[in-house]
């Protein structure tokens, strides 16, 4: 069977919505762990393919942001796939 883990994407920090969807998912609630790396809600992100590019390839502090997180989530998710968490 395959590692599967849940993370959340758009999502806003320091919001009611964050906290109720990550009670929502918790691995009690769905079986699957709900990965601590998630995906905010940044301009950048939505703005990047209509530049042709990535965030990876967008300069400024908001788009390095970005790239982290993705960063993260894709070492974690990564973790989970292989059996490491």
């Amino acid at each position: 069977m395959p590692n599967v883990g849940l993370f959340l994407n758009q999502a806003k920090k320091g919001t009611v919505l964050l906290k109720d969807a990550q009670r929502a998912l918790d691995a009690k609630n769905t079986g699957f762990p709900l990965l601590k790396s998630m995906l905010f809600d940044l301009q950048v992100i939505a703005d990047a393919p209509g530049q042709g590019t990535t965030v990876w390839g967008l300069g400024g502090a908001t788009a390095k942001r970005a790239a982290q997180d993705f960063e993260a989530l894709f070492t974690e998710a990564f973790e989970v796939a292989n059996g490491k968490k």
